[in-house]
């Protein structure tokens, strides 16, 4: 008995540690779509898909917006949260803070994601 114990929490404590490397952590998947007003407080983002169409949503709470590959951001407004976003340059993510109003006239950003922490 005392041996199948032992097989019985080796089996656990592995179960646990593959669910402790596997499981991501830091930046939670809870974000919220919301509708954009003026001066709200939500993170807004003016982005194009493609060629043609201009889109501007807006999110709260924290989590994580991915972004497709033919996605061009040209505006982030952080409102009162603090943003990461990674381009897809290979640079590392890049923070923003709160109530910051970034603009990419000239050379939108080809975003991967955008983080509200």
């Amino acid at each position: 008995m005392r041996s199948r114990t032992k097989v019985v929490g080796a089996a656990a404590a592995a179960a646990a540690m593959v669910f402790t490397l596997t499981v991501p952590t830091g930046v939670s998947f809870a974000i919220n779509g919301k509708p954009c007003n003026t001066g709200s407080d939500y993170l807004e983002v003016w982005y194009r898909k493609g060629d043609n169409i201009t889109i501007h949503e807006c999110w709260a709470n924290a989590g994580r917006v991915a972004f497709e590959k033919r996605d061009w951001i040209h505006r982030i407004k952080t409102g009162n949260n603090n943003v990461i976003y990674q381009d897809r340059n290979g640079a590392p993510p890049i923070r923003i803070g709160r109530w910051q109003d970034r603009s990419f006239p000239n050379r939108p950003a080809n975003v991967e994601y955008i983080a509200i922490e």
